[in-house]
């Protein structure tokens, strides 16, 4: 997974936050995505005893406007790092009420 970035949706907890770390362990440089920012904060901290670098983003899949806000920081994340190619992994769950 060397010089690739993974953005993982539902990173906070969970199988997200393990398939983060995993990633992280092979190399990947890893962005977290969670809706709740208390996830994030938790997940950085643990991510960091284990001296993995780890990017959070907070960021609800429900809400466009986030989600194009960012893609943006990813494409211009993406730009900064040229020759780095990427993967994003959606493991998010929840409801929405219609």
């Amino acid at each position: 997974m060397a010089h690739k970035v993974a953005i993982v949706t539902g990173g906070g907890t969970g199988i997200g936050k393990a398939v983060a770390a995993s990633l992280a362990r092979n190399g990947a440089r890893v962005a977290i995505a969670s809706r709740n920012p208390g996830h994030i904060e938790a997940a950085k901290a643990d991510f960091e005893k284990l001296g993995l670098p780890v990017l959070g983003l907070p960021m609800d899949l429900r809400k466009k406007n986030q989600i194009q806000q960012t893609e943006l920081v990813c494409y211009l994340a993406s730009d900064l790092a040229k020759g780095i190619t990427g993967q994003a992994i959606n493991i998010c769950g929840g409801q929405t009420m219609v």
